[in-house]
């Protein structure tokens, strides 16, 4: 049989994609955006772009995004995306670190902040926030007790062992805690520190809506004592162009989960790169590490095993050494 032309069971199209069959036609239902044909007895069967489709999903959302994010750019649009994925063969995410971390109490409230999500339970969710935070610490709950509570989150998505509506619960209060979390310690440096801090910018790509991963980054810069400027998802990059100026910052860091959208706009980052003389820090699972482009317009990028809270504070006492020079 031709490639074009191979069909899959319901079975075996969530087995290959690792997600449930339940998932598969709760996704069918709600977004339309499979296209199954119907075969001899009637059976549902699903096309070689169908598969594409779903594998291209599966990896966003383990990369952070919303399933009714994707949703809304519609079949052709994310075919076209998911194609362009597969050329660029992005790394699958690195698992989440544990050395060094004693893990009874954390996998305690690791449970607990997920099942939480799963009963779409907001107030039993900050509870459990409050009080891994008062257990343990506000560190400990930004390093790794929310990173493994999201990782455990994108699995049971993918499962089918939480829904749309826990996923996006969770996901909204952890920002928001997180943004809390950065005002702790944007307060605590003002105490330690009595001169002016360097600053620094943190921001998103253009139409990148995911923050989880820059807020953590965020939060470790405060800590490290730099005044952190926060300007969130979804950065034109003129604006971000503009911000430089307005603070005066010294460094600006990046984020990007789509290798697509990395491709869009990384020429256009570089001559921004080239008039600005501050250092330009990129992370996130979109990202190439050799880059033609970027790397001569002095753009640094991070390891796609990328250590928070180490490898921040190493990359960011180098940039407060350099100063504005």
């Amino acid at each position: 049989m031709n490639l074009d032309m191979q069909v899959y069971k319901i079975g075996t199209l969530a087995r290959e994609c690792g997600i449930s069959p339940h998932l598969l036609r709760a996704w069918e239902k709600r977004y339309q955006l499979l296209a199954p044909i119907r075969g001899s007895g009637r059976q549902r069967l699903y096309t070689q772009d169908d598969l594409l489709l779903l594998r291209y999903l599966t990896r966003a959302i383990q990369n952070g995004a919303r399933i009714g994010e994707l949703a809304v750019l519609g079949r052709e649009r994310l075919l076209i995306e998911a194609r362009a994925t597969e050329s660029l063969a992005v790394p699958t995410l690195p698992p989440i670190r544990t050395e060094g971390v004693p893990t009874t109490r954390m996998d305690r409230h690791q449970e607990e902040l997920v099942a939480a999500a799963k009963s779409v339970d907001g107030p039993r969710l900050q509870a459990a926030l409050t009080q891994a935070e008062m257990e343990l610490n506000l560190d400990t709950v930004v390093y790794d007790i929310i990173p493994r509570a999201m990782d455990q989150t994108g699995a049971a998505c993918l499962s089918g062992t939480m829904g749309i509506a826990g996923e996006h619960l969770i996901s909204n209060m952890v920002e928001q805690y997180l943004k809390n979390g950065l005002e702790k310690a944007h307060q605590s440096a003002k105490v330690a520190i009595s001169k002016a801090k360097p600053v620094t910018i943190c921001c998103c790509f253009p139409g990148e809506e995911h923050t989880i991963g820059l807020l953590t980054v965020a939060y470790a810069l405060a800590r490290q004592g730099w005044d952190v400027v926060f300007l969130g998802s979804s950065m034109p990059l003129p604006a971000m162009e503009e911000s430089i100026q307005q603070t005066g910052a010294e460094s600006i860091w990046l984020s990007v989960s789509d290798p697509v959208r990395y491709q869009k706009y990384r020429k256009e980052l570089a001559v921004v790169a080239g008039r600005q003389k501050i250092r330009f820090l990129i992370g996130g699972q979109g990202i190439s590490k050799t880059d033609n482009a970027l790397n001569p317009a002095g753009c640094e990028f991070c390891v796609p095993c990328f250590h928070i809270p180490e490898d921040v504070q190493r990359l960011a006492g180098k940039a407060g050494s350099a100063g504005t020079a």
